[in-house]
């Protein structure tokens, strides 16, 4: 018959006459089971690394960006006490910022819900971000959205309409809302913002909390 691996290895302990070989072989591998963790470890990695990165802009987003949204130049839409309040990166030129924002003028203007808007400029410069504030300024916001929506939709690409819309604007104004523009989008780059939209709901304290999902 063919002997087990455990009754391979007493019969070498007997043999031999040393005890110490039956436990050479069968007591515990630590250095087997530190490299199983490593190994886990190693792999879990860039999750860990995106997990940290996370939690530091998070981190930033409260110290940070919340003077700012809750400031002059943020642009705040919907009603005061809308029972939901959120903070949004936006950029103009990202298409899912545009899709999100027109899917939120519906609960905006129904007063379920209050967005502080700031603007963020990862898909390039453009002056995107100032008309953003200019026409915010102006009380033109849904109006703005409704617009950005429709050259996203005819054009694929609302630079053409960016463009021409800022041949349309006062000089000094833009100027203004420019200034406003590039503060915010330099400050959502030193918080570490490289995705838009990034939406934070904010709670009864104003302490934000990240959405993940925000098109549904």
């Amino acid at each position: 018959g063919c002997l087990t691996a455990a009754g391979f290895v007493y019969g070498l302990a007997a043999l031999s006459g040393s005890p110490s070989l039956e436990q050479r072989f069968l007591r515990p591998r630590p250095f087997l089971f530190g490299a199983s963790v490593l190994s886990v470890l190693a792999a879990g990695f860039p999750w860990t690394q995106a997990w940290i990165q996370a939690s530091k802009v998070d981190t930033a987003v409260e110290r940070l960006a919340l003077p700012e949204a809750f400031g002059g130049d943020a642009i705040v839409w919907g009603l005061e006490g809308a029972p939901r309040q959120v903070l949004a990166f936006v950029d103009p030129l990202c298409p899912v910022c545009v899709e999100y924002l027109e899917s939120q003028t519906k609960p905006v203007l129904a007063g379920r819900l209050r967005m502080r808007i700031l603007a963020a400029s990862v898909h390039g410069s453009s002056d995107g971000g100032a008309i953003m504030i200019l026409e915010h300024r102006k009380g033109r916001f849904t109006r703005f959205v409704h617009d950005l929506a429709r050259a996203q939709g005819y054009d694929g690409d609302v630079r053409p309409w960016i463009a021409r819309r800022v041949e349309q604007l006062n000089r000094s104004e833009l100027r203004s809302a420019r200034e406003a523009a590039r503060r915010q989008e330099a400050l959502a780059k030193r918080i570490g913002i490289r995705r838009t939209p990034t939406v934070y709901l904010l709670d009864r304290d104003q302490r934000p909390r990240r959405i993940h999902a925000v098109l549904h």
